[in-house]
C-alpha cells in the first residue's frame, strides 16, 4: 500500500516503468517531488491508503535472458546454483509401450536481499509451505521465507518451482537450521526430495556447514531418517539452544556431512561399489561352476582293494562260499574329506580353521567353568545344591519349582562339552539355584542362608 494526496485520482501519482518493477511519485506540499520504491513516510492526515495491485508476471518472464535451469549463473543475487537432467521411462499396461522423457531440474539457493527476482522465487516457495503445511501459521512462513537471516532453496521443473527448503545457517557455528521443507503434492511421489536435500548438503559442504539441525514431527521423522538423520544429536546444546526454534511435540534431529564427499554424486558411488561387488561375486561363482569328479577314483581303488580279498571255498555240503579278507566288503574305509576333488579349492579349509578354533576356546572355557565349579562344590553352604531335590523327601518341591537345578547337573552339562558355550550361561544356572531355594525355603531356614552365601560366593 502505498499514499497519495486525497484529492487525487485514484491511480494518479503511480507509474508503471516495467511489468517487473513499480514506482510511485507524490507531490508534497512544498512542490517536491519524491519517488519511492519500498517504504513511502507517512502524509498528513489529508492522505489515504491506496491499494496498488500490480499485473501478475509469469515465471518465464522473471529473468528475460535466461529461463530457469540456465546453465549459467542467472543473476548475482543466486547463492548456489546447478542443473541436472531427469530420466523418467514409463511403460502403458495396455499397449505395453515405453516412453522416455527428459526434464532439466534446476537447484538454486537465494535469499530476501531486495532483488525483484530473489522475492519472486521466495513468494512462490512461501506459497508451497503454505498449502502443504496446513498446521503452520501463513504469517509465521511468511516471516520466516522474507527474513534476510534465511536462504531458500529451490527446485525448479518446467519454470515453475515445485519444492524446496527454507534454513537459516550460522556460519560462526559451522551448523544450519532447517526450517520448512516441502514439495508440491502432484510431484511428492517422484523422489525429488531425496533431491532437494543433496543438494543442500551439497551447498552446506561448499559453505563448511557440516551439521544440520531440525525439529520434526511424526510425519517428518521418516523422511529425514532416510536422509541420514539421526535423534542422537551431537553438537553441545550451548551451540545451538536458544539459537534455532523450538516447537512443542516435534523431535530435535541432527545430520552431520562429511567435507569430502560430493552429494550429488552419491547414486553413482552406490553403483561403482555394486559394480565392484558384483564382480567379486561373479569370481566367485566362476570357481563354483566348476565340476570336479567326485570320488570316483577312490571308490574304484575300493573295489579293486576289495576284490583281491575276496576268494571261495567249499563247504561241507560241497558248495562254494564267498570268503571276505580283512579289508574286504563289510569294512568302510574312512576317505580323508580333504582328498575329494574340489574340497580344498572350496572354503572347507576356511570353516576348519575356525571350527577349530571354536573348539579351542570351548575347551579353554570347560576348563575354567570346571575349576570355578570345584569351587563352588567344596564351599562349606553348598550341602543342600549338590544333587537333585528327592522328590520322595520333599513331596511338593517340584509341583513349585518348575525349572529344578543343581550342581550336579551343571557338572552334567559340563561333561557334554556344548552346553556351556559362554561363561553367563554357567552363572546364569548357578543363580537360578539360588533363587530356587529362596522361592521353595522361608528366610528363617539354613537352606535360605546357603543360598545368599552361594550368591555371594559367586560375586
Amino acid at each position: 500500500k502505498q499514499q497519495t494526496k486525497n484529492n487525487t485520482p485514484p491511480n494518479a501519482g503511480i507509474k508503471q516503468e516495467d511489468s517487473n518493477h513499480i514506482k510511485t511519485e507524490t507531490i508534497d506540499k512544498d512542490s517536491t517531488k519524491m519517488e519511492v520504491e519500498e517504504e513511502v513516510e507517512l502524509g498528513t492526515e489529508e492522505q489515504k491508503w491506496v491499494d496498488i495491485k500490480p499485473m501478475p508476471v509469469p515465471l518465464s518472464n522473471v529473468f528475460p535472458k535466461y529461463p530457469y535451469g540456465a546453465s549459467s549463473i542467472i543473476h548475482p543475487g543466486v547463492l548456489y546454483h546447478t542443473t541436472t537432467e531427469d530420466v523418467r521411462t514409463t511403460t502403458d499396461p495396455s499397449t505395453n509401450m515405453s516412453t522416455t522423457t527428459h526434464v532439466t531440474l534446476s537447484f538454486i539457493v537465494v535469499k530476501n536481499d531486495g532483488n525483484p527476482q530473489n522475492f519472486r522465487l521466495l513468494t512462490d516457495l512461501k506459497n508451497i509451505f503454505g498449502t502443504q503445511l496446513p498446521k503452520m501459521p501463513k504469517e509465521y512462513i511468511t516471516r520466516l521465507v522474507f527474513d534476510p537471516r534465511h536462504r531458500g532453496l529451490m527446485l525448479i521443473k518446467n519454470n515453475a518451482v515445485i519444492g524446496g527448503i527454507a534454513f537459516r545457517p550460522f556460519y560462526d557455528k559451522g551448523f544450519l537450521e532447517i526450517v520448512f521443507c516441502a514439495i508440491t503434492g502432484t510431484e511428492q511421489m517422484s523422489g525429488y526430495g531425496t533431491y532437494i536435500m543433496s543438494h543442500l548438503k551439497e551447498f552446506a559442504r561448499r559453505e563448511s556447514l557440516l551439521v544440520f539441525l531440525t525439529y520434526a514431527d511424526n510425519y517428518a521423522m521418516g523422511y529425514f531418517r532416510k536422509q541420514g538423520f539421526t535423534k542422537e544429536v551431537s553438537l553441545p546444546r550451548d551451540s545451538w539452544g536458544g539459537y534455532i526454534k523450538d516447537y512443542e511435540g516435534a523431535t530435535i534431529m541432527e545430520c552431520v556431512i562429511h567435507p569430502s564427499v560430493n552429494y550429488l554424486r552419491i547414486a553413482q558411488m552406490i553403483d561403482k561399489q555394486r559394480e565392484g561387488v558384483n564382480e567379486k561375486i561373479n569370481e566367485i561363482a566362476k570357481q563354483s561352476m566348476v565340476v570336479h569328479k567326485g570320488i570316483t577314483k577312490e571308490k574304484a581303488e575300493l573295489l579293486s582293494s576289495s576284490k583281491k580279498s575276496i576268494a571261495t571255498s567249499g563247504g561241507a555240503n560241497g558248495a562254494k562260499r564267498r570268503k571276505v579278507g580283512g579289508n574286504g566288503v563289510g569294512q568302510r574305509r574312512k576317505i580323508p574329506i580333504e582328498k575329494i576333488p574340489g574340497i580344498s579349492e572350496s572354503m572347507y579349509r576356511l570353516v576348519q580353521a575356525r571350527e577349530e578354533a571354536r573348539r579351542a576356546n570351548m575347551e579353554g572355557l570347560t576348563a575354567t567353568l570346571r575349576d570355578a565349579l570345584g569351587k563352588l562344590k567344596a564351599h562349606p553352604s553348598a550341602w543342600p545344591f549338590l544333587a537333585p531335590v528327592d522328590k520322595n523327601d520333599v513331596t511338593d518341591y517340584y509341583e513349585i519349582i518348575k525349572d529344578p537345578i543343581d550342581l550336579r547337573t551343571i557338572e552334567d552339562r559340563l561333561d557334554g562339552g556344548e552346553y556351556y558355550v559362554t561363561k553367563e550361561i554357567f552363572i546364569a544356572d548357578v543363580k537360578r539355584i539360588c533363587m530356587n531355594c529362596k522361592i521353595y525355603n522361608s528366610p528363617d531356614t539354613c537352606y535360605y542362608g546357603c543360598a545368599d552365601e552361594i550368591e555371594k560366593c559367586l560375586e
